[in-house]
């Protein structure tokens, strides 16, 4: 199930931005502030590897931004009746996403599962009517020692 279009729901955690904007993404998804969570570096369980801000938009789609060490979204996630625009989501990166749906560099993984791997972006989608889920991240910008099992 590849979801590229736009919904009306309204979420502004853009992969690649910085954390400073979480409280505006919040302010804009009518939610109580995020709630913050901070994720041990495997390797070193006292060292913080990313921090995830937690928050749920008005019409309930949950979604998580996944902050690394240099204060920088590097992957979101989401759970919701309904996808959201992953066009607000994905930010510079949903163009490369795009593109790369539209070119066939679709993997479907089953009948509700795909994933779509652009340049620098990778995103999954999954679900079936009323529960929708998903992640994107930039595998670049993963910090050390973070595996993309890791992001959901």
């Amino acid at each position: 199930m590849l979801f590229v279009g736009a919904s009306p729901s309204i979420a502004r955690a853009a992969l690649g931005a910085s954390a400073d904007s979480i409280a505006a993404d919040a302010a804009s998804l009518v939610a109580p502030g995020p709630s913050r969570v901070a994720r041990p570096a495997p390797n070193a369980p006292s060292v913080s590897a990313y921090t995830v801000a937690r928050m749920k938009t008005a019409s309930g789609i949950a979604v998580n931004e996944f902050i690394g060490p240099d204060g920088k979204v590097f992957a979101v996630t989401w759970r919701g009746r309904r996808p959201p625009d992953l066009s607000v989501l994905l930010g510079s990166y949903f163009a490369q996403y795009r593109d790369a749906a539209n070119a066939g560099v679709l993997a479907a993984h089953g009948l509700h599962h795909a994933s779509v791997r652009g340049t620098d972006v990778a995103v999954e989608t999954a679900g079936h009517m009323r529960d929708m889920w998903g992640r994107a991240w930039l595998p670049a910008m993963l910090p050390p020692g973070v595996e993309p099992s890791e992001i959901r």
